[in-house]
């Protein structure tokens, strides 16, 4: 296995916000607390949608507060966006493209930095066949594929403006590879067979040795990265992994009786909440509390999000229709407290939310509606953008 390289962040005293970075050559005692090379740190979340048509070759990075738009060429057609808060992987089948979106997040727990450097497209990496999962976080990104395989790709030189660089390849013995960067090591999906889904999830070193014993898990999907944890939802039950003092740890959260099993989770970053949205209604997930709410509906739901003030979700219906709901603590049943109505052209739609805001795509309009969740859902903008955005990712957060 080649060895994983590695970046200096070098520290000193003070904090600085909103003033570029020193250039190289810069006396280390000049260089502020938080200072990364070639960026410049912000007082406020450098957060952009990164939208894209499906089967298209362009991504554009719309901000919100600016009201501006970046767009970046691809080589790739975009099928599907990922992201890990800074990093945008476009995926074309069994090809991947990452694209800097310049803006990110540095969360040290009792404060936090923001940063705004160039937007750029980085490169290409083929894997072995069709990519299931992209993860990343700190120093790798985990791509899954068909057949089971995961290739762990060096995010340290993507930050550093490199094109992706496996540093290993990991043969998980299931049908899709599934793997997630957690604490200094990867969760991953294991099976019995290629042609079999995986029926187990392991906390590992970053070549696939595992570090702790395996917990049944059917057929895992999501995952969610949360503040304290990583959640996987299984065929039989959500698998709660977090980091105490060292020592990953796994707690089990049964759906017993109460709804369908949880897929894809929606996620505001650094929340310690996630919701899956089903067919009959959403899985509330909260890894402080490691507590698991069924949350039913009697429409169909798209997505679901936990904004994170209070007992709160937000719901999209498949017809279109956005919804606040607040959730009984002792009862899970969800009351509506907003609605903001269907509207034409609303297909293929896209929900995502930051602190304040949600915001959802509209393909046909070739815009984002933006809403105050705070506020009854109160539409505050309809933001233009230069293609039709079938596609959406927040990053910066």
């Amino acid at each position: 296995m080649t060895a994983l390289a590695t970046s200096t962040v070098i520290l000193a005293a003070g904090c600085g916000a909103d003033e570029p970075a020193p250039q190289n050559g810069s006396a280390g005692s000049d260089r502020p607390h938080g200072y990364v090379e070639g960026a410049k740190e912000k007082s406020e979340p450098q957060i952009a949608l990164a939208v894209a048509a499906r089967n298209g070759k362009k991504l554009s990075f719309l901000d919100p507060a600016e009201e501006s738009t970046v767009t970046v060429d691809l080589t790739t057609e975009a099928q599907r966006l990922d992201e890990d808060g800074r990093f945008v992987y476009v995926i074309d089948g069994d090809t991947l493209e990452v694209v800097d979106s310049g803006g990110w997040t540095v969360d040290h727990g009792d404060h936090v930095h923001y940063y705004r450097a160039t937007t750029e497209p980085l490169g290409t990496l083929t894997v072995p066949a069709a990519v299931t999962t992209v993860s990343g976080a700190d120093e790798i990104t985990a791509v899954g594929a068909r057949g089971g395989s995961v290739t762990v790709l060096d995010r340290r030189g993507l930050e550093n403006g490199s094109a992706p660089r496996p540093i290993s390849t990991i043969d998980t013995r299931s049908s899709a590879g599934f793997a997630v960067p957690y604490a200094d090591g990867l969760v991953l999906g294991l099976g019995d067979g290629p042609d079999r889904p995986a029926s187990r999830v392991v906390f590992t070193d970053r070549d696939g040795n595992p570090r702790r014993p395996a917990q049944p898990c059917v057929d895992p999907q999501g995952p969610a990265l949360l503040r304290n944890a990583v959640a996987v939802s299984c065929a039989e039950a959500i698998i709660l992994f977090t980091d105490r003092g060292g020592e990953v740890a796994a707690q089990v959260l049964d759906y017993g009786r109460r709804g369908p099993r949880a897929g894809a989770f929606g996620v505001r970053p650094r929340s310690n909440r996630a919701v899956a949205a089903t067919a009959a209604g959403s899985w509330l997930l909260d890894s402080s509390a490691g507590s698991l709410r069924w949350v039913p509906s009697a429409d169909r739901l798209s997505a679901a999000l936990a904004p994170g003030r209070d007992e709160t979700l937000i719901v999209l219906t498949d017809d279109g229709e956005l919804r606040t709901l607040a959730v009984d603590p002792a009862t899970g049943a969800g009351r509506p407290v907003a609605t903001a109505g269907a509207s034409a052209g609303m297909a293929g739609k896209v929900l995502t939310a930051d602190t304040g805001r949600a915001y959802l795509s509209e393909p046909t309009a070739r815009a984002v509606h933006e809403f105050d969740y705070g506020d009854s859902l109160r539409r505050t903008r309809t933001l233009p953008v230069d293609v039709e955005p079938e596609l959406m990712v927040e990053v910066g957060r």
